[in-house]
């Protein structure tokens, strides 16, 4: 699904302070990507937060917000990567697991028609 302007632009907030989802800020991240509006939108709330931050904390220190708002998109990014990666590790641990079942299941449904567990195919297969 596709994010409009304004659905990025109401979720800026959220990115900065980290309360967006998995899903939400994977599109997030590819519409600032790819929206020059919505990323100056996003670097101009990035600079006033770390602003804010930098005053409440009286540091004098001078900063590059914008390769440090770049680094946090990559990070964003990388995070994002790591949820699918897992996400995808779940399935195929999932579909083994039940591809396992079934072959008990079956195994078991031979076990008590046939009359032994000698007389399964799978036991034949496997010794």
């Amino acid at each position: 699904m596709d994010m409009t302007c304004r659905e990025a632009q109401s979720l800026v907030n959220d990115y900065i302070n980290r309360d967006l989802g998995e899903k939400k800020l994977d599109s997030f991240l590819k519409h600032v990507r790819e929206c020059k509006e919505c990323y100056e939108e996003l670097e101009i709330y990035y600079i006033i937060h770390f602003a804010v931050q930098r005053l409440d904390s009286e540091e004098q220190i001078s900063y590059d917000v914008k390769r440090m708002l770049e680094e946090d998109l990559r990070d964003a990014e990388k995070c994002v990567r790591k949820w699918k990666i897992k996400r995808s590790y779940r399935y195929i641990i999932m579909i083994a697991a039940e591809i396992l079942l079934c072959f008990l299941i079956a195994t078991q449904i031979q076990n008590f028609s046939l009359g032994g567990i000698e007389e399964t195919f799978f036991y034949r297969i496997f010794f």
